[in-house]
C-alpha cells in the first residue's frame, strides 16, 4: 500500500472513530441515528439541552442575569435567592451553633427571612434605600418582598436597572456587616451602612456609564 492510499485509510478510521464516539452520545440521550439524519443541520445547542435535560426556569433569574452589579453583590443576591446562604438557622440544623440570635439587632433569629429584611437594623437600611430611590413602599419579609419586586419591576428600564442593582447591594451589605460582627466583632451604625452602599452603588453606575 502507497502512502497515499494509507494517509486514506487514516482518514477513514479518524471519521469511523469520531462517529463511534458521537453515536455513543447521541444514544445515550435517546437518539438513533435516523433521527440524526433527518437534521437539516446539526445542533450543538440541541444536544447539549438534550443531555443535560430540561430545567424549569426559575422566576428570580431576572435579579442574576440581568444585573449590573459587581459579581460580589449579585453572588450573595444568587446565595440568598437559593436560600443557601450559612445563617445560625441553617447551621443549627446540622448541629454546628446553639445561639440563633441575629447579631444585627439580638431580638430574631438568623436566618434569611429575618436577615432580608425583617430586622429592625436590615429594615431600616432598605427603607432608606427606597426612599433614596424615591420608591414609597412598606418594607416586607423576604418572600413577599421578591414576590412584590418581580411583578412590578420588569423590563430593562432605568428604575429598574437601579432597583435590581440596589438590591442586591443592600443584601450584600447587610451580609457583609453580619459576617464583621460575628468574625472581627466590628460594629456599624446602620447611617454609615446606609452612605457607604449609596457611595458603592455612584461608583459602579459612574463607571457604567462611562
Amino acid at each position: 500500500m502507497g502512502q497515499y492510499g494509507r494517509h486514506n485509510q487514516n482518514k477513514h478510521l479518524g471519521w469511523l472513530r469520531r462517529f463511534l464516539k458521537a453515536k455513543k452520545y447521541y444514544e445515550e440521550v435517546g437518539w438513533n441515528e435516523e433521527e440524526i439524519l433527518r437534521w437539516p443541520i446539526f445542533s450543538v445547542k440541541k444536544m447539549y439541552i438534550r443531555m443535560r435535560g430540561e430545567f424549569p426556569k426559575v422566576e428570580w433569574r431576572r435579579f442574576i442575569c440581568n444585573n449590573a452589579a459587581p459579581p460580589r453583590w449579585t453572588f450573595i443576591l444568587y446565595l440568598a435567592l437559593n436560600e443557601r446562604l450559612q445563617t445560625r438557622e441553617r447551621l443549627a440544623a446540622w448541629g454546628i451553633v446553639d445561639d440563633l440570635r441575629c447579631v444585627l439587632c439580638s431580638s430574631g433569629m438568623d436566618s434569611s427571612e429575618h436577615l432580608f429584611f425583617v430586622c429592625k437594623y436590615s429594615a431600616t437600611l432598605w427603607r432608606k434605600i427606597l426612599q433614596w430611590m424615591h420608591i414609597d413602599r412598606q418594607v416586607l419579609g423576604w418572600k413577599e418582598k421578591i414576590t412584590w419586586a418581580l411583578r412590578h419591576f420588569k423590563g430593562k428600564h432605568a428604575l429598574v436597572e437601579i432597583f435590581r442593582m440596589a438590591l442586591a447591594a443592600s443584601i450584600y451589605a447587610v451580609w457583609q456587616e453580619r459576617n464583621n460582627r460575628i468574625i472581627q466583632n466590628k460594629l456599624r451604625p446602620v447611617g454609615v451602612l446606609i452612605r457607604k452602599i449609596v457611595h458603592e452603588f455612584t461608583l459602579e453606575e459612574g463607571g457604567r456609564q462611562n
